[in-house]
């Protein structure tokens, strides 16, 4: 089999810090880096502890939001799925359980509820499609419709159709698409922007963030994954022009930045999460679009990966990251929740080799556990099951437990990522 760009990008290749020791040409160092690292993500979680709320990444009333926590479990889960170590899998089923009230066999049906919940609070009223970044009428952001929830819903849309071959969902996913071109939050060139305001149905497009776009890479993978023939061809050419905007706004020397906040205005909370989120959306575009994989590790992935761990070198256990993995850190303080999370996302990016041959599920790859638990009705009038032959492409016959586990705990993420608005 032919060589990855990845794989001889590696061999002999090596970065280390003085704490984190890391050969990039060595599988298992890289593992060994991702499990030291993961633990330091784990010890920002308070939820096993005494009297604190299983699930939640911080206290009430702290700084983070309650969406953060999703951040946390689907880093945690994405770190079992590309090392293959499960040491924290109980705590990510025991969060995801405590916090919806579902089994994770039922983790479709919660995914599909959110949908429908969604597909409601779609609004046509104004500005021709939608949906609004609040729910609240009295709040100030119920007059934003922010790319961040509508690209949420896609990607969950997305996922749905292709894990249940209901192809209401895939419709969901052009309607989501083409309003937000037509809107202007995707434009031309394939700039992502933030929102627009109901009231004059105006683009902000002062404002940008690379979770966006991931969101959006994310769900055009998932559909150019489960479609063939014309169909196919159309989502192909909107992921690979997406991907090629991002990569060169985000990745301008193939380190990931978040343009809008590592600058002398700084960034708030929120937007610390954002590195880890992209890399690990284009860790599953990789995947589901083999095409763009070389490019993605290449220019993204590799170099996001050395960067971080070059600033993985302070703290109290010697090895705590950087938020900003290029120039000068100025007094930036390392250490925090998403911090690690970003740099424990940087690992995994090159820890893909470990999963690429191995088949994304779908509800038609029986295993022994069983495949999730989905209505028939999914999708508001359930749709038709046509496309089922397209699902499978590239899925073979695979029979892993694991497999579907992930789309399982994938699901379930998506969902509570799509229940911000």
């Amino acid at each position: 089999m032919r060589r990855s760009v990845f794989s001889l990008l590696v061999t002999g290749a090596s970065s280390a810090s003085a704490a984190l020791q890391v050969d990039f040409g060595n599988s298992n160092s890289v593992r060994d880096a991702a499990r030291d690292v993961a633990n330091d993500v784990m010890s920002y979680y308070p939820g096993d502890q005494p009297g604190e709320t299983p699930g939640l990444l911080s206290k009430p009333r702290t700084k983070y939001y309650w969406w953060s926590s999703s951040v946390l479990w689907s880093t945690m889960a994405d770190y079992w799925w590309y090392t293959s170590n499960n040491t924290y899998n109980n705590e990510v089923v025991d969060a995801l359980v405590w916090q919806n009230g579902y089994d994770m066999s039922r983790a479709g049906r919660l995914a599909q509820g959110v949908f429908d919940t969604q597909a409601e609070r779609y609004d046509t009223s104004t500005c021709g499609g939608g949906i609004r970044m609040d729910i609240v009428p009295s709040n100030g952001d119920y007059n934003i419709k922010n790319t961040e929830s509508n690209a949420a819903f896609l990607d969950l849309a997305a996922r749905l159709a292709r894990y249940s071959g209901n192809q209401t969902y895939a419709e969901w996913v052009e309607k989501t698409w083409t309003w937000m071109t037509d809107s202007g939050l995707i434009d031309k060139d394939f700039n992502v922007f933030y929102g627009l305001d109901v009231d004059d149905c105006t683009v902000n497009n002062e404002q940008y963030f690379s979770h966006e776009a991931g969101l959006l890479l994310q769900g055009a993978a998932y559909m150019y994954n489960q479609t063939t023939s014309a169909t196919q061809a159309v989502w192909r050419t909107r992921l690979e022009a997406l991907t090629n905007t991002t990569l060169a706004i985000y990745f301008p020397s193939g380190i990931i930045v978040e343009l809008l906040c590592e600058g002398p205005r700084g960034c708030d909370h929120r937007m610390t999460f954002y590195k880890g989120m992209t890399l690990r959306a284009l860790m599953s575009v990789a995947n589901l679009a083999p095409f763009l994989r070389d490019q993605i590790v290449r220019d993204a992935l590799q170099p996001s990966a050395e960067a971080a761990v070059k600033t993985c070198n302070d703290g109290s256990n010697g090895r705590e990251c950087a938020f900003r993995w290029t120039g000068d850190r100025g007094s930036e303080k390392p250490g925090a929740a998403p911090i690690a999370m970003n740099a424990l996302s940087a690992l995994l990016g090159m820890s893909i080799d470990e999963r690429y041959h191995v088949p994304l599920a779908t509800n038609a790859t029986k295993n022994a556990a069983g495949p999730l638990e989905l209505s028939d009705d999914g999708g508001e009038d359930g749709g038709s099951d046509s496309g089922s032959d397209a699902r499978n492409q590239g899925v073979e016959d695979s029979k892993s437990a694991a497999a579907t586990t992930h789309v399982a705990v994938g699901l379930m993420m998506a969902a509570f990522i799509a229940a911000l608005v």
